[in-house]
């Protein structure tokens, strides 16, 4: 029957009590150095600001602002770019003496900067926006040993932000309202030039612009019935004027001669007729050159009627061509106004752009645009945020307790000699018959002296180390 095998703690206890001195030191080593850390780290006071997004103050049908004066996670990131650059915070580092022992020692500006910017803490508010969501504001805090200065550069921290918000905003407006300024008046004087060239087509084409096609048309009418009726009247002139009855009787007569006498009757009545047709054409002659003002008004001569005839027919020539001119002259103005419609709106956009530029600057520097508030000043801490140092206690207990702890059995484990009679049986597979033990218990206590004396100076070694790497960190920056 197997016996049971009983587990105890026996053989630990006679490890860590074989080497209770090397226990004893690690533990009084790591305490110490526990002590040394709770004593030495500087307290970190934590001040923190709060800064809101405030909405506009109008509502956006009255002023809309553009969209570069929305505050946006991208938008926030630009500006603690600048609010928190090498610059800015080398600034506040001067006007609050911040770190002076590294100041001193000649650390750059740049070095400076980035500790600092390592102890500023930015974080929204309420959950994280989601993606293009505006941020409700966030809280800014800043980490130094003593309090109040601690307080006056979270405040700083948060009216850098405000002053960079204000300032990005107004020359943004600034710069959009000139740039658009400068749109308007090049849309201005294309519009204008564009008017000019129309202005100057229809002043070289007058008469043949299709808003004048109905009145040539009008004209054109008029003139050929003008032109119907003279040459009716020309050929009616013709046909009833003396000169014509005089030619025509005197052929007649001529005819008559030839095959009668001059006492034939039909010679003597047609020369009767001659003689009495020439007679009132001289009495009109007289009457005439004897009084110009008087009598009625004469009929039209054929030449007078042959005159108006050809100046109807040129006037007529020119309106048809007018009128054949004016298809090309209509598509011509109607590209020329189509890009002048063109330009129109663009000035007319170009001008809403402008006015909303203006009325948004006009907002920036009245503040009633969407911008950034320190809400809650900086406050004053009472207690330092870092280092915990009940947690820095507990844990250096714990691991001073475990690292004594596993000290005795390193160096049980490492040590090659036998520890008691069993372990030298077997090794050599006999029974030992005699155990002689430490006579010379003067030599005894001597080494162990000497090995408490190497394990204090060790302790102390330590310690000293310790110390002098908490001492640098501590003294490093602050």
């Amino acid at each position: 029957m197997n016996e049971r095998q009983v587990i105890t703690l026996a053989p630990y206890l006679d490890v860590i009590h074989r080497h209770r001195l090397g226990f004893f030191y690690a533990l009084a080593t790591g305490l110490g150095l526990t002590a040394c850390a709770i004593l030495i780290l500087p307290s970190l006071y934590r001040s923190s600001a709060l800064v809101r997004i405030e909405p506009p103050q109008l509502a956006a049908a009255w002023a809309a602002a553009p969209p570069s004066t929305i505050e946006t996670p991208a938008r926030l990131q630009a500006l603690g770019e600048k609010a928190l650059g090498r610059a800015s915070l080398g600034r506040i580092i001067g006007e609050f003496n911040l770190y002076p022992r590294q100041r001193a020692a000649g650390a750059p500006i740049d070095e400076l900067a980035e500790y600092m910017r390592q102890r500023i803490a930015l974080e929204p508010l309420g959950d994280q926006p989601r993606s293009g969501e505006q941020p409700a504001g966030f809280r800014i805090s800043f980490e130094y040993p003593v309090a109040a200065i601690a307080q006056r550069v979270a405040a700083r921290l948060g009216a850098i932000y405000v002053d960079e918000d204000l300032r990005e905003r107004t020359a943004a407006a600034a710069a959009a309202s000139e740039f658009l300024r400068e749109q308007v008046a090049a849309a201005r004087a294309r519009l204008e030039a564009k008017s000019g060239e129309i202005k100057a087509y229809k002043t070289r084409h007058a008469g043949a612009l299709p808003e004048e096609l109905a009145s040539n048309l009008q004209q054109l009418d008029r003139a050929e019935e003008g032109l119907n009726r003279t040459a009716e009247a020309l050929a009616a002139a013709r046909m009833a004027s003396p000169e014509t009855r005089l030619k025509r009787m005197q052929r007649a007569l001529i005819t008559l001669r030839a095959r009668y006498s001059d006492a034939y009757p039909d010679v003597v009545a047609m020369r009767a007729e001659i003689n009495a047709l020439k007679k009132p054409r001289r009495r009109s002659a007289t009457g005439i050159r004897g009084d110009p003002g008087g009598g009625a008004a004469a009929a039209p001569s054929v030449e007078e009627l042959a005159a108006r005839r050809a100046a109807l027919s040129g006037e007529i020539a020119l309106v048809r061509g007018r009128i054949a001119r004016t298809p090309a002259h209509e598509q011509a103005l109607a590209a020329l106004e189509r890009d002048y419609a063109v330009l129109s709106h663009n000035y007319a956009q170009l001008m809403n752009r402008l006015l909303e530029a203006q009325a948004t600057a006009a907002l920036v520097r009245r503040h009633a645009g969407g911008r950034l508030r320190v809400a809650e000043p900086a406050n004053l801490p009472l207690r330092p945020a870092r280092p915990d140092r009940v947690a820095i206690l507990l844990l250096g207990a714990l691991l001073s307790v475990a690292a004594a702890s596993a000290l005795p059995f390193a160096l049980f484990y490492t040590d090659s000699s036998f520890k008691d009679p069993e372990e030298l049986s077997r090794a050599y597979g006999s029974p030992m018959l005699v155990a002689i033990p430490r006579a010379d218990a003067a030599a005894g206590r001597w080494e162990r002296r000497q090995s408490a004396v190497a394990a204090a100076a060790l302790a102390c070694v330590a310690i000293s180390a310790g110390v002098a790497v908490l001492w640098m960190y501590a003294t490093r920056l602050f």
